[in-house]
């Protein structure tokens, strides 16, 4: 009886395929695997994606939005503008979109900067246009790093 988790239970099974496999196949199916693992292990030393993990089907849309559009040689100070009709969130009631999204501005990560612990919000401001369903957001420098890893993370899911 197997009494490990379920992700074990599917590298074990995973491994064990492996070995059945002509050498080219296999050879070819544990490198997939190693890359997969690593990409996965790096992810999880990201403080902001293991937040988004937690958060709520609306806020990890905008978070995911939002880390689409950022690029390294950004402005640190940049404003983002997103369109909530591009991610199908402008049919909910102004007020509950407002709501959640102070919500969303009142959510911090922990980061270590020079060593030391700090506690970082998700966004610096974020600004509702109602009339054209628009959200403009701007994020605290700190966190661009990490908002290019979550992109990086999304496209190769």
């Amino acid at each position: 009886m197997f009494t490990g988790t379920v992700s074990s239970l599917k590298n074990c099974l995973l491994l064990s395929a492996v070995g059945t496999l002509t050498p080219h196949k296999s050879r070819r199916l544990s490198i997939v695997f190693w890359k997969r693992k690593a990409r996965l292990s790096k992810a999880v030393q990201n403080p902001l994606l293991q937040r988004f993990l937690t958060l709520s089907l609306f806020e990890r849309k905008i978070i995911a939005a939002l880390s689409r559009c950022v690029k390294k040689e950004d402005a640190n100070t940049k404003a983002y503008c997103l369109r909530l009709i591009d991610f199908e969130l402008d049919c909910l009631n102004p007020s509950d979109i407002i709501d959640k999204l102070k919500r969303l501005k009142e959510k911090t990560i922990s980061v270590r900067i020079d060593g030391i612990e700090a506690y970082v919000p998700l966004l610096t401001d974020i600004r509702y246009d109602d009339k054209y369903k628009k959200v403009t957001i701007t994020f605290n420098s700190i966190l661009k790093n990490l908002y290019v890893e979550i992109k990086d993370y999304l496209n190769n899911r």
